[in-house]
């Protein structure tokens, strides 16, 4: 898996709130379709969800099984989607790095060691040059 890189860690930060617009915005047009294709289904004719709610404040209308059912097929067929979409984005997504992409012919921590102060004077001392030490 490795380290974090930025964007997974951008991703993760901004997550909760993608899913809460996510779960709002397929209340709405479930809601908004369900109410439409519902009153398609029981008066045969196309209704705006303005005329649905009109409709049922006169009276005019009943809310019945089969708005319900109409809302429900709308959150399924969201639900689909949502997953097409989330299979497709995994598969398909460039994966961003926080590091540039010079950074994987950098030395390892390990490898750098050789370049500390203490391995330098330790390694002079052993060479024979002379001042080092003091």
């Amino acid at each position: 898996m490795g380290a974090p890189t930025r964007a997974r860690w951008q991703r993760r930060r901004d997550l909760p709130g993608f899913v809460a617009m996510a779960v709002l915005a397929g209340i709405l047009l479930s809601a908004v379709l369900g109410l439409s294709l519902g009153a398609w289904l029981t008066t045969g004719r196309s209704m705006t969800p303005v005329e649905v709610i009109q409709a049922f404040m006169n009276h005019e209308l009943e809310f019945t099984g089969s708005y319900f059912a109409a809302m429900g097929a709308v959150v399924v067929a969201l639900g689909i989607v949502v997953v097409a979409f989330t299979i497709w984005w995994r598969k398909t997504a460039i994966r961003a790095s926080w590091v540039d992409v010079a950074a994987q012919h950098m030395a390892s921590p390990k490898e750098a060691a050789s370049l500390s102060r203490k391995a330098v004077m330790a390694k002079a001392r052993e060479l024979g040059v002379k001042g080092v030490g003091k």
